[in-house]
């Protein structure tokens, strides 16, 4: 079984490694080739790698910090868990909430539109991961 301190880590690498791709997106010029689809699809896979880290993370976190046992283990069942111990608000939790649709989404279907829609939507959720993974860190 992996230490809470190893998921942590793998939290931290998924997200820096996603923050990367984000810089790459605003700025996507190569030796005069647009690579924008490229690294705009390399986003959205960091994004889904970054969100599943991040969620088994907090039930982890859950678990040794608060003594919190799910019944039903799901992303939505974990921040639920999180806002009872305050460590998410509710404004927080509808946020993670439609961070995983968006996830679901982006892994089930590929349309290019959704693809350019929930890019659009990916720096903000790792402005969302990455403030709450500090707060576990208190």
């Amino acid at each position: 079984m992996e230490t809470l301190e190893t998921r942590y880590n793998a939290v931290c690498d998924a997200l820096k490694a996603l923050v990367e791709s984000l810089r790459i997106l605003r700025n996507p010029v190569f030796d005069g080739v647009d690579l924008h689809e490229l690294i705009r699809d390399s986003v959205i896979k960091r994004f889904e790698y970054s969100m599943d880290s991040f969620w088994k993370y907090l039930r982890e976190y859950l678990e040794k910090e608060h003594n919190v046992v799910l019944i039903v283990i799901s992303p939505n069942s974990v921040f639920r868990a999180c806002v009872t111990v305050k460590l998410i608000d509710p404004n927080e939790f509808d946020k993670l909430v439609a961070m995983v649709k968006d996830r679901n989404l982006t892994s089930h279907t590929y349309n290019e539109d959704l693809a350019r829609l929930i890019s659009e939507r990916v720096e903000g959720y790792y402005v969302l991961m990455d403030t709450v993974l500090k707060k576990t860190q208190k």
